[in-house]
């Protein structure tokens, strides 16, 4: 037997509409089963549970809602959906026979293509956020429930009046859905209520994230590892006290959302669609300021543990127990990230043992050694052949001086015989000159004498008395 049933996907969870057995034939081929829940409008008493119930009737009571994880747009890239370019949602009708499915198609058929108007489609789509919206909340509850701590007086030990006036935020909101549930909508008073708590519950979300961002400061503040190792046990402590604080603003203002989904819906129905792709848009958005504060502190824990294996030799206790801090934080965030849609689940960090720190630092200092040896060796040898190498030139000076003194002398003796032969040389010219003198002056006196016997010869004859 071949049976229809009917899917609206708004890219984030989608609502599957029909026969209930023929859905679960298609849960099961695509292994999806885990991640359905039963719509049941009728027992859900808000505004837009209440409009589809009245129009779809007994068909939506088999209805189920599937969360995307990656299996259900694999599931969904065979079939042939048409998407609203106005809504954004991809509707259509995959027919089952005998439990698998058939075909798709663009089409809704048996009697679903009137029921399943434009506007209804629109209807549904916020639905489904409300969906997302809910399963988010429970997932925070489940996750506070957990770790066992006490949101209210965590909020109550605060001096921030933002911070303590989320104990009456929490009473406000909690009204309300109790109201919405009585009645079937969200009255003008009501909603008066709920749009107040606005402000309070985004500043309390702004104010935990900026507390873990001032405690990752402090984890890489460069402390030294032994004060680390004392403190790290606190810095855990206040982490999860400021998750749980935001963990309980995000829980608050899904809810806040699903009010305000409904309060639009009963009085701008035209704006419905714009509305729901608004407040998806604004989701995303403190999601992801989430995902980057803890990827922030996930890199910084990652840094510690290394400088803690670093310095294990010096600090053989407070180094492992830094690292276990570590993982036990990142457990803490995987935790916390899992109750919003993020996957921040990571292989632990592993402490290094002593033993092998002493062991690789040992080989290091041998190591160190070997090439301070091999090092002072090479410069040795450097040395011994630059001496070698000084003396061998020093060789060559010494010969290149020697021939050249050798030189020195041989020119001083061929000047000093110069300088003889010229001395001789003027000597002798000196002599002749003296000799050439005398004779002169004997020749001269021998003519003075001549002249005188000539002219007074009786004066050179007489004896003398």
């Amino acid at each position: 037997m071949v049976e229809s049933i009917q899917v609206i996907d708004d890219g984030d969870s989608m609502a599957i509409l029909g026969d209930l057995e023929a859905i679960d034939g298609f849960l099961q081929s695509h292994h999806l089963q885990s991640l359905a829940e039963p719509i049941n409008p009728h027992t859900d008493r808000g505004y837009l549970s209440g409009m589809v119930a009245q129009v779809l009737g007994d068909r939506a009571l088999s209805g189920k809602w599937v969360r995307q994880d990656g299996k259900a747009p694999k599931a969904l890239s065979q079939y042939d959906l048409h998407r609203d370019q106005r809504t954004g949602l991809s509707a259509g009708t995959v027919l089952v026979k005998d439990g698998e499915e058939a075909q798709g198609g663009q089409r809704f058929l048996d009697g679903w293509e009137s029921a399943l108007s434009p506007v209804m489609l629109t209807n549904i789509g916020a639905l489904i956020t409300q969906y997302e919206l809910q399963q988010t909340m429970q997932a925070m509850v489940e996750y506070l429930r957990r770790i066992d701590k006490h949101v209210d007086d965590i909020l109550r030990a605060q001096r921030d009046t933002v911070l303590t006036n989320m104990v009456g935020v929490n009473l406000v909101i909690e009204d309300a859905l109790a109201a919405r549930n009585q009645i079937g909508h969200v009255s003008q008073t009501t909603w008066d209520k709920v749009q107040a708590t606005s402000l309070a519950i985004a500043q309390t979300q702004a104010y935990a994230i900026r507390q873990i961002n001032v405690i990752t400061e402090k984890i890489g503040d460069g402390s030294g590892v032994h004060d680390l190792g004392t403190d790290m046990g606190n810095y855990r402590d206040q982490i999860n006290e400021w998750l749980a604080v935001l963990a309980r603003s995000l829980q608050l203002q899904d809810a806040s959302t699903i009010l305000e989904l409904d309060r639009v819906a009963q009085v701008e129905p035209d704006e419905l669609d714009q509305h729901r792709q608004a407040v998806k848009t604004a989701r995303e958005h403190r999601v992801r300021v989430i995902s980057e504060n803890a990827d922030h502190l996930l890199k910084q824990l990652d840094q510690t543990a290394e400088k803690a294996n670093k310095e294990v030799l010096l600090h053989p206790q407070q180094s492992p127990r830094i690292v276990d801090y570590c993982n036990l934080i990142k457990q803490d965030m995987a935790e916390f990230g899992q109750g919003i849609g993020l996957d921040r689940s990571s292989d632990p960090l592993t402490s290094r043992p002593w033993l092998d720190a002493a062991r690789d630092t040992t080989s290091q200092i041998m190591e160190t050694s070997r090439e301070g040896i091999d090092t002072a060796r090479d410069i040795g040898g450097q040395v011994l052949g630059k001496t070698l190498k000084g003396v061998g030139t020093a060789w060559d000076l010494s010969g290149r001086a020697l021939d050249r003194t050798k030189g020195g002398v041989d020119n001083a003796r061929d000047l000093g015989d110069q300088a003889l032969n010229q001395a001789k040389e003027l000597g002798g010219r000196i002599a002749d000159s003296a000799s050439r003198q005398s004779s002169e002056i004997l020749h001269n006196a021998n003519l003075k004498k001549r002249i005188t016997h000539l002219f007074h010869p009786d004066e050179h004859n007489q004896d003398p008395q």
